[in-house]
């Protein structure tokens, strides 16, 4: 009954086949929808290191599982997204610097936060140019964890409780969205890596 359901279903099929639109395919990042969310954040950590230890910094491992590796001897948390591909109108295309952060956890072990955002190339298919006509290739934000635990007791803090909503104490967060991530951007202590030392 069920697969005769999907197999005969057009609603059914067209929803399959939105949800499998891979608007990344033809660059580095083709696979990168296919890996589940664990996989993803390895995937991320590994981008990371390598990028950091290509720039001179010492980059080893973590010492315990609050952190996901020391450079320079500093515990970091990475985050990494590529550019989302939101459904509108105008059909599910990349939409340029919206990203989504989560997980973030501030009673873990890390002492500096790693943003790392990836957008569409200039020349690259399905993405959406409507709302947004420049943007860089990557964004790569720094935020200390002290200024961090401060934002977040502030009432316009863009970042939100992931797990149980507002009004649980769950230490785990999110931020999606551009216009949230520009705002995130606005704030004085997110410092943006160009290369070189990280700290």
């Amino acid at each position: 009954m069920i697969r005769q359901t999907v197999k005969n279903t057009k609603a059914v099929q067209e929803y399959i086949k939105n949800c499998d639109s891979n608007n990344w395919k033809g660059t580095c990042f083709e696979d990168y929808p296919k890996l589940d969310p664990k996989q993803k954040g390895g995937f991320g950590e590994l981008v990371v290191e390598n990028m950091l230890r290509v720039q001179g910094n010492l980059v080893e491992t973590p010492t315990n599982t609050g952190h996901d590796r020391r450079v320079n001897k500093n515990k970091l948390e990475i985050k990494f997204s590529l550019a989302s591909s939101n459904k509108k109108k105008d059909g599910q295309l990349i939409d340029p610097d919206s990203f989504t952060v989560n997980h973030i956890a501030l009673e873990q072990d890390w002492a500096l936060l790693v943003l790392v955002g990836v957008n569409p190339s200039k020349s690259q298919k399905n993405v959406r140019t409507k709302d947004i006509t420049t943007w860089p290739e990557q964004r790569v934000c720094l935020i200390k964890k002290g200024d961090l635990k401060k934002y977040m007791k502030k009432a316009s803090c863009v970042f939100k409780r992931q797990q149980g909503g507002k009004y649980s104490n769950n230490d785990d967060y999110i931020l999606a969205g551009r216009e949230k991530f520009y705002e995130l951007l606005k704030q004085p202590f997110v410092k943006t890596y160009t290369g070189g030392k990280l700290c």
